[in-house]
């Protein structure tokens, strides 16, 4: 219900995040953090609710909502590549301002779409959600924080080859 009060009309978005929706979709998804239902659910909520024109996610809900988003991620990473695409749709939505983008990234957002990308490369909408999810990050986040993320896992690449034992 709470998705559909936000889908596309500020004035509902304003409410409904004013009035507690994102944390009631966010203690939802802890409480039932193993329904594949419910998750997706939340993640359309939270991906309403954080889409607008003029993309003023606030702090709170921004930082209410990121960890809830790469927990489950992890959680159905083998298990439902459509909470997975709920969960990027929901962090390109949320990814749209320098604060929240070096947020995300911060916490691993990159790192969470590319798992899922590589994990998943058949599945051309779940790609297309973390694509969208990774450019907005990117876009918006200043070049070093984007850069050191690469660079970190560049370097666990290269320990992971030079750590391979010879046949």
């Amino acid at each position: 219900m709470i998705q559909n009060l936000a889908f596309n009309n500020d004035e509902n978005k304003a409410a409904v995040v004013a009035g507690g929706g994102v944390q009631l979709a966010a203690a939802a998804m802890k409480r039932f953090a193993t329904d594949v239902e419910m998750q997706k659910s939340a993640f359309w909520a939270f991906s309403n609710m954080s889409k607008n024109d003029e993309h003023d996610n606030s702090e709170d809900m921004v930082n209410d909502v990121i960890d809830v988003v790469l927990s489950a991620m992890e959680r159905f990473q083998d298990i439902d590549t459509t909470v997975l695409e709920g969960a990027c749709i929901t962090l390109r939505n949320l990814a749209m301002d320098d604060v929240s983008s070096a947020a995300i990234a911060a916490r691993g957002g990159i790192t969470a779409c590319a798992r899922a990308m590589t994990q998943y490369p058949d599945d051309s909408k779940l790609q297309e959600a973390a694509v969208g999810a990774v450019a907005n990050i990117v876009w918006n986040i200043p070049e070093h924080v984007a850069m050191a993320q690469v660079r970190k896992k560049e370097r666990r690449r290269e320990e992971e080859i030079f750590s391979l034992k010879p046949f």
